[in-house]
């Protein structure tokens, strides 16, 4: 995980999972559209929100909350990594992460995992659980 060095580094544990978890999404809606939806990610920030829920109490954490801000900044990424058949965390107009979150409106510390390959949300998850 990178955490650029132009945000502010109040280091939040909730927030930065919460963080982590949701752009976390954006690999995974990589693979379902080109087509940015609205909402909740047409399902796939509801499930993804709902395991990580679980991984964190099974360590005596809280629960996640949903942040459209972080939602709407993943997806945009998936959209643009879709649409380019391309994992990045840039964009092709020079967007890079930080600047993706201030635009978003992400205060704070955040971070962004993205994922390539064939493989359905709870497989992810494990990969992402066991990685160093």
């Amino acid at each position: 995980m990178t955490i650029p060095t132009t945000m502010s580094l109040n280091l939040d544990r909730r927030t930065l999972l919460k963080a982590i978890g949701l752009a976390a999404l954006g690999g995974v809606a990589a693979c379902n559209s080109v087509t940015v939806p609205t909402g909740e990610g047409a399902g796939v920030s509801s499930s993804a929100t709902t395991t990580l829920s679980t991984i964190r109490t099974s360590a005596g954490l809280p629960t996640l909350t949903p942040d459209t801000q972080l939602e709407q900044a993943a997806l945009q990424q998936a959209g643009y990594m879709a649409s380019r058949a391309r994992m990045s965390h840039t964009t092709g107009w020079g967007k890079d992460f930080a600047s993706r979150m201030k635009g978003n409106g992400v205060h704070g510390a955040a971070g962004e995992n993205i994922a390539e390959g064939r493989f359905d949300q709870q497989k992810l998850f494990d990969i992402w659980m066991h990685s160093d």
